[in-house]
Parts: structure tokens; sequence; C-alpha cells
């Protein structure tokens, strides 16, 4: 294609509107279909590579009814947030709503229609407060609506609900199946996810199994390993606040978790707090009443959850006060340390890269952060160059110590620019570049968006840049500066300028592609203009239940490294594809999902899946593949690095090498 034809696609791909699907589609949902704009996979999106092999997935066709349905918009006056409790009060009139319904705590939906549109009830608590419930009718549902699909999800988790599992965060877990270990220090639960999505030719459930991992002491236990009783000490209440902070608890009482953001030392389960009536409660006499829960020390602390925040999120957070007493931590970290081994770990590292020029090792004697992040910070902005943080306990003796320091030599190569292998992509004068974004969706910093582009032919030199933005903003500003810094970087290794730039970009859901179309793929096109440059863009979806399976011998397997599915399980709208980059004999691999949405490269199905899956043996960290392409983890690193340990831009001029691994 021309690049005089670029303005044309750029301009048809943003007038493409959020529409409905083919009428011959299993759901009218509302998806934005970029295949139509790509005219050389309009009428195939299938690679004929390779050899074909029969896979089974965890995907199950389901059949739906051909009802009506109507759906009801539910509203509390005052507003009542336990999800549990809206359901309680709003079906104390059982006799009006009806026995058959489903409710997602902010709308109803019943398979008939009630004799008023719009109502007011009254309902009583438990205290005998007074609750308004206002029902309004929204709309009727087809048997195809979109609606339906989010109404069919919640029915699944319902029958897990009443298969008495329990929901820790967004999954439901079974605590009969529970195991025991580390001394029984430990319980491991498990757990199934399910989502039910239209595909090509079926609407289909996926189900897969999940853990989660839940420790038996509690917060209070922990507070107690380090003092007899409560402390007043400063200082010995800010070390245990420290050890605190961060940590993911369960309640049991409540099956929720929560993030420990601080700890109010201030504060016990004596002193009281106002109930939505307006009365006040001590928190040991609400837990008693709400919970039957007996808190046996009422001097202990109360823990601090900012509660939950969501990337745009905009509105204050109301923090939650919790008892230790009643929070279990979710991790688990085991440390051993054995400094002996640090002058033969230097005499080994001296030995494996004898030709290093590299400046700086720090050997830290545990992985505490604040250490780590303070050494970081000074040797990335203050006093840029490239540095290696080895933690004691990753030392061991034997012969496997030499294996260990010539992997952080190999790392410490990278670091300073220098390449371990390369793998021939089959396109020439080609950038390939990686974006991803880091949000703090705890502390509400600034979220950092990590640009990563390859600035030579053989994909060995890369420049990295981060962009620093409004806390929880996914879209990136600032492409074009990015993009001219890494052509810069490009030209000073290369004489000739790339004729093509293929974009991976990571963190981004099936409902923002068209704010990328509208936002980032517009500042890329509009700086490539300028040199004749053309741009595939392609969007990396790594959070996916979906799961496939070869049959062998009447075993279930993994699928080969390789594998690349492009039928069935993709959609019509789009030229998308996943592929199964890694191989293992342990476990379940997990696949990716590839979604091209914009192209004037024009790549077929066979050039840009075998493309995909080059990149994936190019990320320096690990040899073997990754989940995803390189440039594309690359950029999360960076990201997540800026992040989450220094908080500012890195020095200008560690930009041109890998730094952050």
């Amino acid at each position: 294609m021309p690049f005089a034809e670029q303005l044309p696609l750029t301009a048809r791909l943003q007038a493409l509107s959020v529409r409905s699907r083919n009428p011959a589609g299993i759901f009218q949902d509302l998806v934005v279909r970029t295949r139509e704009s790509l005219e050389h996979v309009k009428h195939s999106k299938t690679g004929s590579e390779g050899r074909v092999i029969e896979l089974l997935t965890n995907h199950f066709q389901v059949t739906y009814p051909q009802w009506i349905a109507y759906k009801y918009n539910i509203d509390y006056k005052p507003d009542i947030k336990d999800v549990d409790l809206r359901e309680k009060l709003l079906f104390q009139h059982e006799s009006t709503l009806g026995r058959h319904r489903m409710f997602d705590g902010n709308s109803l939906l019943l398979p008939r229609r009630l004799q008023h549109s719009n109502m007011e009830l009254v309902s009583r608590t438990r205290d005998h407060g007074i609750v308004k419930i206002t029902v309004q009718f929204s709309k009727e549902l087809g048997p195809t609506h979109p609606d339906y699909l989010r109404y069919y999800n919640i029915f699944f988790r319902r029958i897990l609900k009443l298969m008495n599992f329990k929901q820790i965060g967004r999954n439901y877990y079974d605590g009969n199946s529970r195991e025991n270990f580390c001394d029984n220090r430990l319980e491991a639960w498990r757990g199934y996810v399910t989502s039910i999505l239209p595909y090509e030719h079926s609407l289909t459930l996926c189900s897969d199994i999940c853990h989660k991992l839940l420790r038996l002491e509690t917060t209070y236990d922990i507070i107690m390993k380090r003092c007899e009783k409560i402390p007043k000490d400063k200082y010995l209440q800010e070390e245990i606040s420290k050890e605190l902070i961060g940590l993911i608890v369960f309640t049991r009482y409540n099956n929720k978790t929560y993030r420990v953001d601080a700890v109010d030392w201030d504060q016990s389960p004596r002193d009281t707090f106002k109930k939505s009536d307006g009365s006040e409660i001590t928190f040991a006499e609400y837990y008693m009443q709400q919970y039957n829960q007996i808190i046996t020390d009422l001097s202990q602390p109360l823990l601090v959850s900012q509660g939950r925040w969501r990337k745009g999120q905009n509105t204050p957070r109301e923090p939650v006060l919790l008892v230790p007493q009643l929070c279990y931590p979710t991790d688990c970290s085991i440390t051993l340390i054995d400094f002996s081994l640090l002058v033969l770990y230097v005499e080994m590292v001296l030995r494996v890269s004898h030709l290093l020029a590299f400046k700086v090792v720090c050997i830290l004697p545990d992985s505490e952060k604040y250490r780590y992040d303070e050494i970081k910070k000074f040797l990335c902005i203050r006093c840029p160059v490239p540095s290696q943080c080895v933690v004691a306990e990753t030392l061991v003796s034997g012969s496997a110590l030499l294996t260990i320091t010539t992997k952080i030599a190999q790392q410490m190569n990278c670091k300073m620019g220098g390449a371990l292998w390369k793998v021939e992509t089959g396109l020439q004068k080609t950038m390939f570049i990686g974006i991803d974004c880091f949000h703090d969706i705890i502390n509400r910093q600034k979220s950092i968006a990590g640009f990563v582009a390859s600035t030579n032919e053989e994909l060995t030199k890369w420049h990295s840049q981060c962009v620093f933005q409004e806390p929880g903003q996914e879209l990136v500003d600032g492409l074009n500066s990015c993009l001219e810094a890494a052509l810069d970087s490009w030209f000073k290794n290369v004489q000739h300028q790339p004729d093509s730039v293929v974009v991976y970009r990571d963190g981004v859901g099936d409902g923002q592609l068209q704010a990328l179309l509208d936002h980032e793929i517009p500042q890329l096109v509009s700086h490539l203009r300028k040199h004749q440059v053309k741009l595939t863009f392609i969007v990396v979806k790594k959070r996916i239940n979906t799961r496939f399976f070869v049959q062998s011998q009447e075993r279930l397997q993994n699928p080969p490294s390789g594998t690349v599915i492009d039928v069935a399980l993709t959609r019509e709208e789009w030229y998308d594809f996943y592929i199964v980059s890694q191989s293992s004999k342990h476990g379940t691999v997990t696949p990716t999902h590839y979604n091209v949405i914009y192209d004037t490269v024009r790549l077929d199905p066979d050039t840009v899946q075998r493309l995909t899956y080059k990149l994936c043996h190019m990320y320096y960290n690990f040899p073997g593949t990754i989940r995803v392409p390189a440039p594309c983890h690359y950029a999360h690193k960076l990201a997540y690095f800026v992040g989450q340990n220094i908080q500012q831009e890195p020095h200008n001029s560690l930009s041109n090498c890998l730094y952050y691994l």
C-alpha cells in the first residue's frame, strides 16, 4: 500500500463507531470492528504455514433460552454499600417482585414486567432502621441482547455460591478442599474462574482453576511476635508498621481481601464509630453483633485500608478500619541468608565477568524495599550508572553458585548495552516498539508509561523512555517525543531510516480499542508521516483464562511452543490470534491474545504470527521464550521499575541501556 493511503486509513479508523456486530453473530454486542478497514485480511485472517494439530480448550459451548427479560434499576436511601445486605433488604418484598429474579447489587432482572414502572419500597434493617428502595424500569432485554452476557456470568457465579464456595476477591474458592502445609502455617484453597463470551461460531463458557494461598497466623500474631504486649514505643510501632503496610489480608468473617495502607496506633477496638443510622457503637461490639466475632485484646491497634480504587477513579476513597486479630495475610515469605558466601560470590562474579567494565554491584542483606529503592534512586538519577543489586539469600554454596553468578553477569552485560543472542525476524529495516503502563492504585501516585524501542536491525540495542501521567491514566500522551528520541537513537546505530514500525501495546482491554484508534495511533502516524514510515499496531492481552491442550495417549498435555490459534475462539470483527509461546512439562501454559488493530505495513497472518513468536525469544533476562514479545516485556519492566522503585524520571544518559532489568 502506498504511504499516501495511510491518512485515509487513519481517518476511517477514527471514524469507526462502536457498533453492533453483523446480525449473523451470536450476540450483537458493542465492539470496534477494526478488521473491516484492513483490506489484506478482509476475506481471511488465518495462516497457512506449519502443520495443523487438533486442540482441546477449556471453553464449553452454551445454549441460551429464547425468552424476554425485564431490567430494573435499584436505588437505596440511605445508601447501602454491602451487596448482600442490599439483596436481603430488596427481597423483603418477594411477594411484589416474585421468587425468580437475578440481582447484581444495582440492577434487577425479572422474567415478567412489574405492574408499575416506578415504585418505592420500604425495608427495615436488623436494628429496625428504615431504608427506602426505588425500583425503576430500565429496558426490555431480547434473547440476544448484549446485557444478557453479564447476567449469564452472574448466574454462573451464583451457582458457585450455592455450592458453598466462598468469594475471595473476584473469584470463588472451595473451603472444603483446602490443604495445610509448611507445618500448618499455610493453607491453599482451590477455586474456579468462569466467564461467558461470544466468539466466531458460538457463545462459550470459559472455566479455569485458580488457587488462593492463606497464612493461618493473623496480623495480630505478627505484632505479638515482636513484643509481649501492644507496644507504646514509637520506634517499635514504626518497625511493626513497616512490616504490616503493603500486606494483603483476608477477613474470614466476610470473605473479603484488603490492602493494609497504615496502622492506626491511636485507635483500638474500644473506640466507637457512627453507623449509617447515626448511632455509635464500639468496634468490638460491632464485630460481635454483625459477625459473632469475639475480640480478646481490646488494646490492639486498628489497620487502615484505603479501600479499592480503580483506574480513572477521581472520587475520594473511604478508609476501612480492620482489627488485626481478624485479618489473615495472604502472602508467604521465607528469608534464609548466609553471609559467609559473600566473599565467594564476589570472586565468582569477577571470574565470569572479567571483561565487563561494570561500575556498581550492591549485595543486600535482605529484600527490604526501602533500601533497594534508595540505592536505585541514587544510581539512576543523582549518579546515573548501570548497577546490579543482589540479595544475599540468592547465594547458595556448591556448584550452583557459578550458575547463579554467570546469570547475574549476563544481566550486567545487558545493562551495559551488550547483546546475548539475536533472532532473525524476517523483516528488514523495521523498528519494534513496546508500550505498557504502571498504575499505583493504592497510593494514587503518577502513572508511568514505559516506551521501549529497538534501535538497530538485529534487535540488540534498545532505547527506553518513560512518561509520567495522571494517576490511573492508561492512554499515553507524548508518544511523538518518545518516537522522535527513538528514531534519533536508531540513526546513531544505522545509516538508513526504518521502513516500518511495529508496536506491541500491552495493558489495555477490549473496551479501549476505540480510544487507542482515537488517541495513541494518530500521535505515531503524524510523526511517522514525516519520514514516510509505515505502522502496524498490535494490542497484547496476557491476562486471559483461555487454555489449550493436545491429547496424547488419552492424556491432556500442553501444546508445543509456537502453536498458533486463529480460528473458533477469535472474533470475526478483529484480526486476532493466540500464540502459545512457552513450553512446560509441569502445569498449564497460558496463551497470549494478539489483536492487530492498525496495519499499513500489510502484514499477512503467517508473517505477523511468526514475527510475534520470534520476538518472544529476545528477552535477555531469560534464555528461552517468554509469554509476550521482548519489547512489550521491556516496557513493562521499565514502567514497573520507575513507578514502584524510583518514582522519578531516570537520567537521560541511561536511556540507551536496559538498566532496569
